[in-house]
């Protein structure tokens, strides 16, 4: 359908304004502007942004040609979903596009919703994309059956090229979070892994299973205080200092400075 019909398509037909009809063109002919904050980046979003390649989404945008269009060029990098539909078939048919992107090295949802709407049609996205370095889920409600469909993709993908990996509010318990942790045994390139506000029990096990491959920074204040936890975790610390916890810094020694975050 959309093969046959992309070349010939009036795309202010399919879009809600001549800017998402532009932006929507650039994305067909692998003309996908730069700013100079993010190469190679698209923005979608329900509210008015000015800032670079931003699709305004509205009434009368058809999101089955958006995702189809992204899934065909071959020049996007990032893309950051602040919005999606509430229709399944919507999302459905956008996912479908978004499945065949190759190019894309950062997905990036920022959108509640259920993670059953759109995992299947990840998974592939996740298996096939050699170039997907980060990825994040924030507020996608995996639970543990789509964690387990997650964790399968994760496995199946050859390119263990995953960099930084975040699943900040996603219904994750601890059963979920062994799978995936699991599943990124073999991602020796892997940097980051945040999992903070999930259903996990906060027990031991949960403590071991986190602690060689958790983000410091995702569970500290400052990169100080990460550098002390790392120090800690790994056995460096140096015998002969104190450490010292406190609601304030100094220079007078080791100090942990604890506040917010």
């Amino acid at each position: 359908y959309y093969d046959v019909r992309a070349q010939d398509l009036k795309l202010e037909d399919v879009t809600s304004s001549e800017h998402n009809a532009k932006i929507l063109r650039m994305l067909r002919d692998d003309d996908l502007a730069s700013t100079e904050e993010e190469e190679g980046a698209l923005y979608i979003v329900d509210y008015t942004k000015d800032y670079g390649n931003t699709f305004f989404v509205k009434e009368g945008d058809d999101w089955g040609w958006l995702g189809y269009f992204i899934g065909r060029n071959k020049q996007i990098s990032n893309v950051h979903l602040f919005y999606l539909p509430k229709d399944g078939e919507e999302v459905s048919a956008f996912m479908e596009g978004i499945k065949h992107n190759r190019s894309i090295e950062y997905l990036d949802f920022q959108h509640k919703i259920e993670g059953d709407s759109i995992i299947d049609r990840l998974a592939p996205f996740i298996i096939h994309n050699t170039n997907l370095k980060q990825l994040r889920l924030f507020e996608v409600d995996l639970g543990f059956n789509c964690a387990h469909r997650l964790a399968v993709a994760l496995i199946q993908r050859q390119h263990k090229s995953l960099t930084r990996l975040s699943l900040k509010y996603n219904n994750l318990s601890n059963e979920a979070l062994e799978e995936i942790i699991a599943a990124l045994s073999g991602y020796k390139q892997l940097e980051s892994l945040c999992v903070e506000e999930n259903l996990s029990r906060r027990d031991q096990k949960y403590y071991d299973m986190l602690a060689h491959i958790i983000d410091l920074k995702c569970i500290t204040s400052s990169k100080k205080n990460a550098e002390i936890l790392r120090r800690l975790r790994d056995d460096t610390w140096d015998e002969n200092e104190d450490l010292f916890i406190a609601d304030y810094d100094s220079d007078c020694g080791e100090y942990f400075c604890a506040e917010e975050g």
